[in-house]
């Protein structure tokens, strides 16, 4: 549905979370699939979500998560995730 590839320099303090949000508006295609969501033509979608950071002291670390998409009822156009398969943060391996 979407795919972004960004490098972001973000000072992170020890013991500290960060949330970034990168908002962009879907294609078309993507569209059609989410108001199928919406609309109740499909119980849920499919989503991946892969990524990685790169911190100074561990080097590159990988993640990802495998789950669905559900409508949030009582809200038009939002939409929730249900996580079935998580992959945490990892080193990379080096060769």
């Amino acid at each position: 549905m979407a795919s972004e590839q960004r490098a972001l320099q973000l000072a992170i303090d020890a013991n500290s979370a960060e949330e970034v949000q990168v908002r962009e508006f879907p294609q078309a295609p993507t569209r059609d699939l989410l108001a199928s969501l919406e609309n109740r033509e499909v119980a849920s979608l499919p989503f991946s979500l892969r990524g990685s950071v790169r911190t100074l002291e561990d080097g590159t670390l990988r993640f990802e998560q495998k789950g669905h998409l559900y409508p949030v009822p009582g809200k038009p156009g939002f939409f929730r995730s249900a996580v079935t398969q998580a992959e945490e943060l990892r080193r990379e391996e080096k060769l």
